[in-house]
């Protein structure tokens, strides 16, 4: 299927969904955290999914996650807040695609509420034809369109169907023959999809990564109806049913090398294979051979679906996943034209099902929601006030005059070799913090060697190095006086700056040295 992540940025070409390679493993295939990217994943072992009875019956509507009725939002095609997906109920409906082009062919307009579709869907390697069938009304204001092959519904809030319902009946869309890789075309799917960035249609586009605090996911989902159909020519490694969310993080920087690359970053809702999947770090070999790490459904739930029975809540912050999953690409050979973390913004997403069994399945989402928060522009400052407190510096090649700081400021004498102050780990985005203050004093240390440096590095490309370095005279005279240093146009002060180290002076003689205040502040 080609996805929305490469609208706009002239580096990508079409991008397919998501999978492992189609001719050694299932869609999405759930691998293991210790698979290294670019080899497939050991099988997720025995089956333990759902049993083959399913249930057709509607099972009773949750209401425990519904907001007051009637939601003022629900029609809104972005709400004012920091959401970063439009029409997040599904209430306009869809605008189908035709899968290897993305060209539009119809609209599917749920009507529930006013405007155009922000949602794309594409019926990938599927003789179903949903988009030709006519729109029915269901007795609960949902409307519904069906077909021999597969289902799909938008419901009203607090109706059976809300918000999202989307069905497939595997044994009629292979004909009760089982996917043969290679030997066929491509597993089925059956995916919504929109742009999110460059900018999106509806959005302003999300921010830098470097940029965010939080990246807050939620989604109600409750497993419809499921029977896996299993029989002779089953391959646990090639067969399964999968509904699945991914996000593309995607460098959008026109001026990066990089420009348009992306990893797939996804969540497993439903795998029929295990229960409740775990994280999966492998390579894509359906189309787009980039990265795809799948956080799985652990991190949000500990039971697995009961096929009729009541819904989940996935929730949970993204944005410690997404890191990660940069970190790995970078380290296994993706993403190689940017390794900085304010050049990726997250550029798209879809969601549905992916299968190559069997298996006739549904499943109902709703209260979809990604929202953002930014990290704070408030100055960092280390004023080591408090009597003891380092606040989680070290020093090196320097004698305390005091257990740590003493009287608002932390004292040493340098007898030889450069003493340097190391700071914890701080996350600060670079763009935001542009200047660098040091308040220091140099008691009689020798002239040619009282200079200062300042030394950084990032996420991503940790490391010092003098590259990344900044340098001032320091009087000897004794008195604190303040060095500040503009960062705003130095090479390598970008992306998210992990660690600063201070060298007070280059060398001393024996003489003492004072911090009385170490800051990373904002733009003037």
């Amino acid at each position: 299927m080609v996805l929305l992540t490469c609208l706009g940025a002239v580096a990508c070409t079409e991008a397919s969904t998501p999978g492992a390679d189609a001719g050694d493993a299932s869609p999405g295939d759930a691998g293991s955290e210790d698979a290294d990217a670019g080899t497939t994943p050991p099988p997720p072992g025995p089956d333990s999914g759902p049993t083959d009875a399913a249930s057709d019956a509607r099972p009773p509507v949750d209401t425990g996650t519904e907001p007051p009725f009637p939601d003022p939002n629900r029609c809104l095609a972005y709400e004012p807040t920091n959401q970063l997906i439009g029409d997040r109920h599904f209430q306009r409906g869809f605008i189908d695609v035709e899968p290897t082009t993305s060209a539009e062919r119809t609209t599917m307009v749920a009507g529930l509420c006013p405007g155009a579709p922000i949602w794309q869907i594409a019926f990938g390697n599927s003789p179903s034809t949903l988009y030709a069938q006519p729109r029915e009304t269901l007795p609960s204001g949902a409307v519904q369109w069906s077909d021999s092959y597969a289902h799909l519904a938008v419901g009203p809030q607090r109706s059976a169907e809300a918000d999202f319902v989307l069905g497939m009946n595997g044994r009629a869309l292979y004909g009760g023959a089982y996917y043969v890789p290679r030997a066929m075309q491509g597993w089925v799917f059956h995916l919504a999809q929109q742009q999110i960035s460059i900018p999106g249609d509806y959005s302003s586009g999300s921010p830098a990564i470097s940029s965010l605090r939080g990246l807050d996911f939620s989604v109600f989902g409750q497993l419809i109806a499921a029977s896996q159909n299993r029989g002779a020519g089953y391959d646990p490694d090639v067969h399964a049913a999968q509904y699945l969310i991914y996000f593309t993080v995607q460098n959008q920087n026109g001026s990066s090398p990089g420009f348009g690359d992306y990893l797939w970053f996804g969540v497993t809702l439903y795998d029929d294979r295990t229960p409740v999947p775990g994280l999966s770090v492998l390579q894509d070999r359906g189309g787009t051979e980039r990265l795809i790490y799948n956080l799985g459904a652990a991190p949000f739930v500990s039971r697995a679906f009961t096929p009729g029975g009541p819904g989940m809540v996935f929730a949970g912050d993204l944005l410690p996943g997404m890191r990660d999953a940069l970190r790995r690409a970078w380290a296994n050979g993706f993403l190689t034209g940017s390794n900085d973390l304010s050049d990726y913004r997250i550029g798209g997403m879809n969601i549905g099902w992916e299968a190559s069994g069997l298996n006739d399945v549904e499943m109902r989402v709703k209260d979809l929601s990604l929202v953002y928060e930014r990290r704070p522009s408030a100055p960092v400052v280390f004023g080591f006030d408090t009597d003891g407190d380092r606040e989680g510096w070290t020093l090196t090649n320097g004698t305390e005059t005091a257990a740590g700081p003493r009287d608002g400021s932390w004292g040493f004498t340098v007898p030889g070799a450069t003493p340097m102050l190391e700071s914890p780990e701080l996350a600060i985005e670079a763009a935001t913090h542009p200047v660098v203050r040091v308040v220091v004093a140099n008691d009689g240390n020798p002239a040619p060697s009282s200079i200062l440096k300042v030394y950084w590095d990032r996420f991503g490309d940790e490391g010092l190095r003098e590259a990344w370095s900044r340098s001032a005279t320091v009087s000897n005279g004794g008195g604190f006086q303040t060095i500040e240093f503009d960062m705003s146009s130095t090479p390598g002060w970008v992306g998210e700056i992990r660690h600063l180290r201070v060298d007070p002076i280059l060398a001393g003689d024996g003489h003492s040295v004072a911090i009385d205040e170490i800051a990373i502040l904002p733009a003037p």
